[in-house]
C-alpha cells in the first residue's frame, strides 16, 4: 500500500518547465526526508477504494457477520462489572479461540499464544461452549453438559448462548448483544436492537479514512453509554479488515469507565459454508468424560460413571435427595463461568 525508498531520476529526460520542477523538488523531499509516497492515479484510486472497502466491511460486520473459520483474540477486563466502585481494576487477560458459521459456533479458552511450550502444557483449562444445529454443549475438562432444547430455564442453552455473545464481542466489532438482523444504517448512524428487545442508535466516527469510534446509546437518549474505539493494524487490511484492537467505556454512576479491551491476534475468514459437524462437543474432548449432565423436558439427566442415569426435575425448589445432584450441576457450570464472569455481556443492562 504505501511505499518508501529512492527515486531513479534521469536529468536528460526532465521536461523544463515550471511543472516538472515543482514535481522534481517534491519527489527529492520526500526521498531526503524518508516521507512515503501515497502513489497518484491508480495508486491513489486504489488506495481510496481499500480505505472505503474497510468501512463498509465493518459495517457489514455488525449488519450481517461473516463467517469465520478461526480467530484467536485476547480481552482484558478492566474493571469489575457488577461493582460500582470508581477505580479501574485490571483482571488476568483471557486468550480464546473460536469459528462460527451462521449460528454455529465454539468458543474455547486457550493459554497464551506467547507462552512457552512448559508453559503451555501445565494449563489446565479446557473449558468449550459451543452450538451446533439445534444442540448446545458446555465442555469443561472432563466434565460435558448437552442439551438439544433451547429456552430461558435450560441453564446449558443459556450459558452457549452467553458464550456465543461473547464469541459475537469479538467478531462483530464489539457489539456482542446487538442482533445483526436489526440493524439498519443510514450513512455512518445506525439503528437497532439488542438482545433483550431494547432499541439503540449509533455514530460511527471516522479518522484518517477507517472506523474510529463507535458511540451507542439508547435511542431517545441523546448521551451515548458505550463508546467504542478502534486502532487497526498496518497495513489496515492485514487482520481480513477487522480492527487489531477495540477498548469499551462506559457509562456508570462516576461517569465514563475503561470496560473492556479487545485484542486481535488472527483471524482466517471462511472460503465457504463450514460443515456442522466441526462444531460437535467430540471434536474438543481430549480426556476421558467423567460427569455428562444432560438436559431435556425440563429435567436434568445426570450420567454416572457406572452406567446409571438419574433423572432430576429441574425446578426453583429441590429436596435434600436431589441437593448433590444440583450442586454437581452448578458447579460445572459454576467452573466454565470464569470467562462468563468477566464479560457479562447477557445481564449487564446498558445505563439509563
Amino acid at each position: 500500500m504505501k511505499q518508501k525508498g529512492f527515486i531513479c531520476l534521469e536529468p536528460q529526460k526532465w521536461r523544463r518547465n515550471v511543472i516538472d520542477r515543482v514535481l522534481v523538488r517534491i519527489l527529492f523531499c520526500t526521498v531526503l526526508l524518508g516521507l512515503p509516497l501515497t502513489g497518484t492515479g491508480a495508486h491513489a484510486e486504489e488506495l481510496a477504494n481499500n480505505q472505503t472497502d474497510l468501512i463498509a466491511f465493518f459495517k457489514q460486520a455488525i449488519s450481517s457477520p461473516p463467517d469465520v473459520d478461526q480467530f484467536i483474540s485476547k480481552q482484558v477486563t478492566l474493571r469489575d462489572q457488577i461493582s460500582s466502585r470508581a477505580e479501574t481494576r485490571i483482571f488476568p487477560p483471557l486468550w480464546y479461540e473460536g469459528a462460527r458459521s451462521s449460528s454455529n459456533f465454539y468458543l474455547r479458552v486457550i493459554p497464551d499464544p506467547l507462552a512457552t511450550n512448559s508453559e503451555k502444557s501445565t494449563f489446565g483449562v479446557n473449558m468449550v461452549a459451543g452450538q451446533y444445529g439445534g444442540n448446545s454443549f458446555n465442555l469443561n475438562k472432563n466434565a460435558l453438559a448437552w442439551t438439544e432444547e433451547q429456552g430461558s430455564n435450560n441453564p446449558v442453552y443459556s450459558f452457549s448462548k452467553s458464550q456465543h455473545a461473547l464469541l459475537n464481542q469479538f467478531l462483530n466489532m464489539g457489539l456482542g448483544d446487538v442482533v445483526p438482523q436489526s440493524v439498519t444504517w443510514n450513512g455512518n448512524s445506525f439503528k437497532a436492537q439488542l438482545d433483550n428487545g431494547k432499541p439503540i442508535c449509533g455514530i460511527l466516527e471516522i479518522s484518517n479514512n477507517l472506523p474510529a469510534k463507535l458511540k451507542v446509546d439508547i435511542c431517545g437518549d441523546g448521551q451515548p453509554y458505550k463508546i467504542l474505539s478502534y486502532s487497526y493494524p498496518t497495513p489496515a487490511e492485514s487482520l481480513s479488515r477487522f480492527p487489531s484492537k477495540i477498548q469499551v467505556v462506559e457509562l456508570s454512576d462516576n461517569g465514563f469507565q475503561p470496560s473492556i479491551e479487545i485484542s486481535l491476534a488472527q483471524i482466517r475468514l471462511a472460503s465457504g459454508q463450514i460443515p456442522e459437524t466441526e462444531f460437535a462437543e467430540a471434536n474438543f474432548i481430549n480426556s476421558n468424560i467423567a460427569y455428562t449432565n444432560t438436559f431435556k423436558n425440563g429435567a436434568y439427566y445426570v450420567h454416572h460413571g457406572n452406567g446409571m442415569v438419574q433423572q432430576v426435575t429441574y425446578s426453583a425448589g429441590t429436596n435434600q435427595s436431589q441437593a448433590h445432584v444440583k450442586i454437581m450441576i452448578f458447579m460445572f457450570l459454576g467452573g466454565s463461568t470464569l470467562a462468563f464472569g468477566l464479560f457479562v455481556i447477557k445481564h449487564r443492562k446498558p445505563y439509563k
